[in-house]
């Protein structure tokens, strides 16, 4: 019998630094009852998606998808609420036996190359001391969609990386924890906008594009229909996407 892969519990060490943020697990999600996914069977491994809600936030998503306990894909992405301006928390580290592939960024709710105060306070100055840390990382061969890129922030850290040597993994952890304690410094200090302003205006149009393009490009999203029918991947995807 084949033995199992010992993967790291991402999520679980991620979703204890959001502990200040109280939090609570819903149920229904854009009028879809979620319960039914919050955990599940795929092709006989345990796989969960959890969703909450938080002061000034729209959700937090945590997701653990095991695929034939041969990988697991360990999402958490978290969605400003609707006056904040807030940029999104994306972290994706997807884990086999031998590689990860990671995905670190505070994804921007403006454009930073129309709003230079958006790019200095919300990116630069969180990130940029991060990013010249981890940036260069040993090994790691960047690999991502060219519309992942397109949307995503200057301060992205993503590719493939080997397991071996341990450091690898140590600093990738270290990696996510860093840009969702950066993440969370923004959000103590996040203040509602005007939703019906134009600022906020262009900032719910950037939001319906991002979302737009996951959603038609997500390449989970095959896979995740044949395995589990299109109603349970539909809320499935809801949940996981931005």
């Amino acid at each position: 019998m084949e033995e199992k892969i010992q993967f790291t519990p991402f999520t679980k060490i991620l979703f204890e630094l959001l502990a200040e943020l109280n939090p609570v697990q819903i149920y229904d999600y854009e009028g879809m009852d979620i319960r039914d996914i919050n955990e599940f069977e795929l092709e006989g491994e345990k796989c969960s998606a959890k969703c909450y809600k938080a002061d000034k936030l729209e959700k937090i998503c945590v997701s653990s998808l095991n695929f034939f306990g041969q990988m697991v894909a360990d999402v958490i992405i978290i969605t400003p609420g609707h006056e904040y301006d807030l940029p999104y928390f994306v972290v994706d580290w997807d884990e086999s036996e031998e590689h990860i592939f990671f995905i670190a960024d505070l994804l921007p709710s403006d454009d930073p190359g129309r709003n230079l105060d958006y790019l200095e306070n919300y990116l630069y100055n969180p990130l940029e001391e991060l990013y010249q840390s981890y940036s260069e990382m040993p090994g790691l061969k960047n690999s991502v969609f060219h519309w992942v890129r397109a949307i995503h922030s200057p301060y992205i850290i993503t590719g493939t990386i080997k397991k071996e040597p341990k450091k690898n993994m140590d600093m990738l952890l270290d990696c996510a924890k860093d840009y969702l304690k950066a993440w969370v410094g923004l959000w103590k200090n996040a203040k509602p906008r005007d939703p019906n302003s134009d600022y906020m205006k262009l900032v719910h149009a950037r939001r319906a594009n991002i979302r737009k393009y996951y959603r038609e490009n997500d390449p989970g999203a095959g896979p995740l229909t044949k395995f589990l029918g299109p109603d349970q991947a539909q809320r499935l995807l809801a949940v996981i996407e931005p």
